[in-house]
């Protein structure tokens, strides 16, 4: 017999010897096989404050909230008796209400989606813009067990970004280099303002294109975003009042998937 490991993916190749020996003589031959597996691809993931929230897509202390999320399987055997559980970080900020589901089985190249019944509770005295873990276990009769560590943040009706070391916002490069850094060298409040530039000072490298991101924000009526703003760019030698480069604020209402840019009172300089 030959015992294939439980973790072995699909369309794994694995080698084998099988050994023949006599008082005459001793044969070895090589055989290869690929294996056949399950495959789980996590597709989506997301958390709803409906129906056992307040229903206004945000995130805050006091909700209970839905587990949405999707599985795809990507191998050639179907998934046999799924079952999954969440959990929370003893010391984080939510805990676990509804903790355990069955699925049904899901065939080769199919996906499925959790139904409504897997839930948290976001305790009472949980910040804005704190991150809440979940982790999903996933297990089967015929997969090894599998945890995904998923994160968000607790969402804020304001913002005060003091621009200190733990500042609230991130920052990434879309392009070339993620020029984002903290300075004392200029700042209108102290100790410091965010600079978008190159390494020590220096000016920002070509086609650098980075962003610098809040945390997610429940907008009402009348909302207004107000900021301290300069800009140095590189100046146009045929229209040398004019920049080659700019700057704008854009806003996304999916979570980061797609953003739209907000045009100012009196719109851009150019």
């Amino acid at each position: 017999t030959v015992d294939v490991g439980e973790s072995a993916p699909d369309g794994h190749i694995s080698s084998f010897d099988i050994e023949i020996e006599s008082e005459l003589e001793r044969k070895i031959s090589r055989h290869t096989v690929a294996l056949n597996a399950p495959g789980l691809v996590l597709d989506s993931f997301s958390l709803s404050d409906s129906p056992d929230g307040n229903g206004n897509g945000c995130i805050e202390a006091w909700e209970h909230l839905v587990i949405e999320a999707g599985w795809t399987n990507s191998g050639s055997v179907d998934i046999v008796s799924p079952v999954v559980t969440l959990s929370c970080p003893e010391d984080g900020w939510c805990s676990p209400v509804k903790a355990r589901m069955t699925l049904d089985d899901i065939p080769i190249g199919s996906s499925v989606v959790l139904p409504p019944g897997l839930e948290i509770f976001v305790r009472e005295s949980t910040p804005p813009f704190s991150p809440i873990e979940v982790m999903l276990t996933f297990r089967a009769v015929n997969i090894p067990s599998r945890t995904e560590t998923l994160s968000v943040a607790a969402c804020g009706y304001e913002l005060s970004d003091p621009v200190e070391d733990l500042s609230v916002c991130t920052h990434y490069q879309l392009t070339g280099y993620d020029g984002w850094t903290l300075t004392a060298d200029d700042f209108v409040t102290p100790p410091a303002s965010w600079r978008c530039g190159g390494k020590n000072g220096n000016v920002y490298p070509n086609m650098t294109e980075s962003c610098l991101v809040t945390p997610p924000l429940c907008l009402g009526d009348n909302t207004a975003l107000s900021f301290w703003h300069r800009m140095e760019a590189e100046a146009s030698a045929a229209y040398p009042y004019w920049a080659k480069d700019a700057a704008v604020v854009e806003i996304s209402t999916d979570g980061g998937a797609t953003w739209q840019i907000i045009t100012p009172l009196g719109d851009y300089p150019c």
